[in-house]
């Protein structure tokens, strides 16, 4: 199956280079990772169009024969016209359903606003990650301990993928981070930007800006594109400040999950 949405193209690019199984099929994408069989978006089917109501139960039969042993079921549509509402028939069926903002552009970005006092600079060292993961936290001083190990399992990740061109750049004041952002090749001359934002007493202050200038930079001098990519929540306060450095809209990613029954 040919992808044709840019947040599950470069979602698919990633998990791949992070060890997962992606197995193309004509009309679905099984995505598979062995070493997490309970993580739901590293164990899924990718539909290339909604089922319609008659197709549902046979998506499921499915996913079943693929992951037997799941205790959940997850289901992404390869569709980047689609609307929230093309999800109304697995929300019938119980599924929680989510539909996320893809973000595009291979444009310079817009100047202006770049002056922060924060100094920008890759992460590095131990406690460079180490801070990346409690701003993760968003100032949670008991997290849930399963939780912290997923942040630090992905943390790990992430810093693998800077031996294969990725990098994360962090904005540090006094030597505190307070807002993150990684830029990671996803095939195709595609480059995934995935942000860990500054806490709210931050905001407004050209940190995201200064991130994502450098970032950009960084794509365009290191990896040979400008083609970056962002998929986010649609209240995400963030989506503005990046719309006003030049991204566009290019289409929503529809998800669906639950626990198997």
């Amino acid at each position: 199956m040919d992808v044709v949405s840019l947040a599950w193209q470069t979602d698919l690019a990633l998990l791949a280079a992070g060890g997962s199984e992606v197995e193309h099929h004509p009309t679905y994408v099984v995505v598979r990772t062995p070493d997490a069989p309970g993580r739901r978006w590293g164990n899924f089917l990718l539909l290339r169009r909604r089922p319609l109501n008659r197709d549902l139960e046979t998506v499921r039969a499915v996913f079943r024969r693929h992951f037997p042993d799941a205790a959940h079921e997850a289901y992404g549509i390869d569709d980047p016209e689609g609307r929230a509402d093309d999800l109304h028939l697995f929300r019938s069926a119980g599924f929680t359903t989510g539909c996320s903002v893809t973000l595009t552009t291979e444009e310079p970005l817009v100047e202006g606003h770049r002056r922060t006092p924060a100094v920008v600079r890759p992460l590095e060292s131990d406690s460079d990650w180490e801070q990346r993961i409690r701003l993760s936290l968003a100032g949670d001083l008991h997290p849930d301990p399963v939780y912290l190990d997923f942040l630090r399992t992905r943390a790990k990740a992430d810093r693998c993928q800077t031996a294969v061109g990725g990098r994360w750049f962090g904005a540090f004041e006094d030597d505190q981070l307070v807002g993150a952002l990684g830029v990671l090749p996803a095939g195709a001359g595609l480059v995934r930007c995935q942000e860990i934002p500054p806490p709210r007493r931050m905001r407004g202050r050209g940190v995201e800006q200064a991130l994502m200038h450098v970032a950009a930079d960084y794509a365009q001098r290191e990896l040979g594109t400008r083609r970056l990519v962002i998929v986010a929540e649609p209240d995400y306060p963030q989506l503005e400040v990046y719309r006003s450095l030049g991204f566009r809209d290019a289409g929503l990613q529809l998800q669906a999950e639950r626990q198997a029954a």
